[in-house]
């Protein structure tokens, strides 16, 4: 089970440990939960500099306002409840997102008051 909170701008955010592509401490990050969001996790360019993670390609995204972009695109490994799960994350000057493709086949609940829990389970628990 992953826990998070709600964050006083009504942000539903969880911690998550980001391992580096070599040998060192993992980078303890909060992510704001993007449903909107079909990819894994966007990450600040000064994280993926820091965890020095490898160089995947580019991804166009549409966003909200159905504008497509393009990202880079890095190969990282997130401890995910538990378990290392290799993913892949997209440079943005945003706060860090965990989208939908890393929630993928779980449960989310959320108490969206201030301060509120937010639970991510697996689905088959």
């Amino acid at each position: 089970m992953i826990q998070g909170e709600v964050n006083a701008a009504r942000e539903a955010t969880v911690s998550l440990a980001l391992h580096p592509a070599s040998d060192g401490l993992p980078l303890i990050i909060v992510a704001i939960l993007d449903t909107g969001f079909s990819g894994y996790i966007s990450l600040q360019p000064q994280q993926i500099n820091t965890l020095k993670l490898p160089p995947v390609n580019r991804r166009s995204f549409f966003l909200a306002d159905n504008q497509e972009v393009d990202f880079a695109t890095y190969a990282a490994i997130i401890a995910w409840d538990g378990i290392d799960r290799g993913v892949v994350a997209i440079e943005s000057n945003g706060p860090p997102t965990i989208g939908m493709g890393l929630l993928y086949s779980s449960r989310l609940m959320i108490d969206v008051i201030d301060g509120g829990e937010v639970i991510i389970t697996q689905r088959w628990q």
